[in-house]
């Protein structure tokens, strides 16, 4: 029997790795599979029979794990035995992997089952108990084995358990023992909020030994384990009391401990301030921005609301592209406040401008106070009627330099700041810098709570006489987002602009499902 000490020790190897594991693949599941881990490595220390030598061993004891979303605390306890790699650990959650998010049944590596639905493992550990009571009674006890199944609070949920539970109950399998993984947490709320069943007791009513144990001391597990191995005469149940994330810190020494939102994203994201969505299909060469419209609100449909089922409650910070229109969908699919989902718009359309205009002026392009607003696209609108530079009107300013041709300039800088983005993609395939340097500024303006004017992409419903639309136009940007608009005096053509801009937009979203 290993110290406790040890065992304390490699229980936290396990929830390093499980968390790295979700890091690493940027999605996963870490909470559940941190405090599972004291539970699973005593297991698998001191009780569990099997022969490292031969997974096949026929009478070795079986592990099945209900809840498949779990699997990083499996994978890294077979890792530590062996059975798996580093390397196989860091292509968790990738294509062909041998370490998918749910596990797929693999006994030369001693994954017992395919798991995903929860519930089913609870069926599948009930069959082979019956199986195995059945080989005994068949050809004698040194057929005998323990079956073992790991279930989780979503897991006892499930209408399938209530029959597993009865049938067991009623059949008296001694050699069937569940541990209850309870931490209270499910996808995306407290468990005590939608359920308050005594589950202990529910189980006891069908004729199972009850036990329950703080599902992080060793002592606890080990004498429960202890205690359902040498029961004879009915199933046993092993309520352990866990923390979702045991362990879990932030850098600066915050507790991620017992959080919906480590759950189901990694540890990096839960209790974040900021979410930016980069997530996307790149812009090729001659596609312009609407046309990827279709490609990648497919893909804010699938990660959307599993980061609001997390428990986020940050800012959405919205970069793909079309970034108006996604930033739309993301505040439909999310259910989130209008003023905590902005996209980056126009932000770096808007630098853009004030350097092309810096350039042709020779002036520093921080005295040019210029914006571009509407839609990020080729519908985005040049605001000449406020521009200025040091408070002198653009006009005029361009006269003291020896420019007359307004109206040509106008086009032409306009035009040079909305193809730039082509340009750049022409020659390098894809554009990154200018890009990461306006979501650095926007996540400035929140986390230090500056309130700067920036074009981001916000839902405009009134102004402008705009409804139900996302454009990007002046906001307050401060820690909680959009602080409030900032009304921009335009001019009738640019009003004119910006509602052919805005229908543009709607036209594109009203064929949307959401």
């Amino acid at each position: 029997m290993a110290d406790n000490a040890k065992l304390t020790r490699a229980a936290d190897n396990i929830r390093v790795l499980a968390a790295s594991m979700v890091e690493k693949a940027k999605s996963g599941h870490p909470g559940g599979a941190m405090g599972g881990a004291d539970f699973i490595n005593v297991l698998y220390t001191e009780f569990l029979r099997y022969d490292p030598d031969d997974l096949r061993y026929p009478f070795r004891d079986r592990l099945f794990l209900d809840p498949g979303h779990m699997s990083p605390m499996l994978y890294s306890t077979l890792a530590l035995a062996g059975n798996y790699t580093m390397d196989d650990l860091k292509a968790f959650r990738q294509w062909g992997s041998c370490t998918p998010g749910h596990p797929e049944v693999d006994v030369l590596r001693g994954v017992e089952n395919t798991s995903g639905p929860l519930g089913q493992g609870h069926a599948m550990a009930l069959g082979a108990a019956i199986a195995e009571r059945f080989m005994v009674a068949r050809f004698g006890q040194w057929q005998a084995h323990k079956t073992y199944a790991y279930i989780s609070d979503g897991a006892v949920q499930e209408e399938i358990s209530q029959g597993v539970g009865r049938i067991a109950g009623h059949l008296g399998l001694s050699n069937l023992i569940m541990y209850y993984d309870s931490n209270n947490i499910q996808l995306s709320t407290k468990v005590d909020e939608v359920d308050t069943e005594d589950v202990g007791a529910k189980y006891k009513a069908w004729g199972w030994n009850v036990l329950h144990v703080d599902g992080q001391s060793v002592d606890e597990i080990r004498a429960a384990l202890r205690t359902a191995g040498a029961e004879t005469e009915r199933p046993t149940i092993i309520i352990g009391h866990t923390v979702m994330g045991k362990g879990a810190v932030a850098a600066d020494g915050t507790s991620y401990e017992n959080k919906v939102s480590t759950h189901g994203q990694p540890l990096s994201a839960a209790g974040a301030d900021i979410a930016i969505i980069t997530a996307g299909a790149a812009q090729k060469p001659g596609e312009t921005r609407l046309d990827l419209v279709h490609k990648n609100v497919a893909i804010f449909k699938s990660i959307i609301p599993q980061l609001t089922g997390a428990g986020f409650d940050g800012i959405m910070l919205v970069v793909s592209n079309p970034v108006d229109i996604l930033t739309y969908v993301a505040l439909k699919l999310s259910g989130m406040p209008a003023n905590r989902v902005i996209g980056s718009g126009t932000v770096l359309d808007s630098a853009r401008f004030k350097y092309i205009l810096g350039q042709h002026l020779g002036v520093d392009p921080r005295n040019v106070h210029a914006r571009i607003i509407g839609e990020h696209g080729d519908s985005e609108i040049a605001a000449w009627s406020t521009a200025n530079i040091s408070g002198i009107p653009v006009n005029d300013f361009c006269e003291l330099r020896g420019h007359f041709d307004h109206d040509e300039s106008m086009r032409r800088i306009a035009a040079d700041v909305k193809n730039s983005a082509y340009e750049i993609i022409k020659k390098k395939k894809a554009t990154y810098y200018g890009i990461a340097m306006s979501v650095k500024r926007i996540c400035e303006a929140i986390m230090r709570d500056e309130k700067p004017i920036l074009t981001v992409s916000s839902y405009q419903d009134g102004p402008y006489g705009l409804h139900d639309v996302v454009l990007s136009m002046p906001c307050v940007v401060g820690r909680g987002g959009v602080d409030y608009q900032v009304p921009h005096p335009l001019d009738e053509h640019e009003t004119t602009r910006l509602h052919e801009s805005a229908r543009t937009l709607r036209e594109i979203i009203n064929q949307l499902e959401l």
